[in-house]
């Protein structure tokens, strides 16, 4: 009976994570395709369909990003609900999400993503003493939402965790908390790293 409920319990836990398995392997198939140019994502900031040649030709708002040769990505699940994101840093951060069949592309300006850990969470400059530690809470669609994790202002002397002020001994111990302390690993845009991942 024991071997039985043991089986019973292998197959429903399988069944449980199956679903799971296959939203994140057809993420994996479709950001591929999108790295690739084989698939058309949606840019955001441009609220159109292109390819991800046509964005990075398009640039952002400080101007135009440097080509492939030059780029790096980042494989992370930034919202942490197993489906894997993409994070291209050509100059400034593009993260490239899978839903329900699109790929969307969500631009991001310069030095507004970096440090990118395994957990999702990254580091975004506001100066030289200045910046803030973020993750990503949920994206829906063309929106997402993020959660400040933490903020700090050297010039000023201002810390704060989660929107309340501490010191500075606090926030270097609490930031560490909540962030992984592990970065994310960087691959070179190359063919054989966008199949290999």
């Amino acid at each position: 009976m024991k071997r039985i409920f043991l089986r019973f319990t292998a197959v429903f836990a399988f069944f449980l994570l199956l679903p799971g398995y296959a939203a994140a392997s057809e993420a994996d198939a479709a950001l591929k395709a999108t790295l690739k140019n084989e698939k058309a994502l949606f840019s955001v900031a441009h609220d159109r369909s292109m390819t991800l040649d046509e964005l990075w030709s398009l640039g952002c708002e400080e101007g135009p990003y440097m080509g492939k040769e030059h780029s790096r990505f980042i494989v992370v699940d930034m919202d942490r609900d197993g489906v894997p994101e993409v994070v291209l840093d050509p100059g400034a951060s593009i993260v490239l999400r899978y839903e329900d069949g699109m790929v969307y592309a969500y631009q991001f300006g310069s030095r507004s993503m970096q440090m990118m850990r395994k957990d999702g969470s990254y580091h975004g400059s506001n100066g030289a003493s200045a910046g803030v530690y973020i993750r990503i809470k949920k994206f829906d669609g063309k929106t997402f939402e993020e959660e400040f994790l933490g903020e700090y202002d050297e010039s000023d002397g201002e810390y704060k965790i989660l929107g309340n002020s501490v010191s500075k001994e606090e926030f270097d111990r609490m930031i560490a908390e909540l962030i992984d302390k592990n970065f994310a690993e960087e691959l070179e845009f190359t063919e054989e790293n966008i199949e290999k991942w």
